[in-house]
């Protein structure tokens, strides 16, 4: 990925479990889309090493009414209400075609009442919003994503960030 601009100063370490970084202006009405972030650790000796992992923030405008999409990140709260925080929708629906079910959640209902418990990069969301709005979604960028289908009809989500037709999506497999 790249390129790369520094966002803060250094966070000292001071032998804490975990560090929070706030990326001011970079929030839910932020000018821009897509953030991607990771972390470089230095050392005292002035050795440098990258992490892994990358962590992102996306947004998505989307209108009123029912909408297709699917998220393309492994979200840092992967329930629906973590999921909708930003942009809480009247009903979600995912579907699974290994079980021939589709399961829903909806803010308005008591969490029990909901099925559908999690939300993942490998599934398709219909998303119903009173009014238009911007979804914002805060996880980790998977290097690969492998989504299993069944027999017959699969709703799915399509977990990237660029474009692509499906003959070269299909290619790709």
């Amino acid at each position: 990925g790249g390129p790369y601009v520094r966002v803060a100063g250094d966070v000292l370490e001071d032998g804490a479990a975990s560090y929070l970084f706030l990326d001011v202006g970079a929030g839910d009405a932020a000018p821009s889309m897509e953030y991607f972030y990771f972390v470089q650790s230095v050392d005292l000796a002035g050795n440098v090493a990258n992490g892994t992992s990358r962590a992102a923030k996306v947004s998505i405008d989307l209108p009123s009414g029912p909408s297709f999409l699917s998220v393309p990140i492994v979200l840092s709260d992967g329930s629906p209400a973590g999921a909708f925080r930003t942009a809480p929708p009247r009903v979600a629906w995912a579907y699974d075609s290994c079980t021939d079910t589709w399961s829903s959640y909806s803010p308005n209902r008591a969490p029990g009442d909901n099925s559908l418990r999690a939300v993942t990069p490998a599934m398709g969301l219909f998303i119903d919003l009173l009014s238009p709005d911007r979804l914002t979604f805060v996880g980790v960028v998977l290097a690969t994503t492998d989504i299993s289908l069944c027999a017959g009809w699969n709703f799915i989500g399509f977990p990237r960030f660029t474009t692509m037709t499906v003959a070269e999506a299909l290619a790709a497999t």
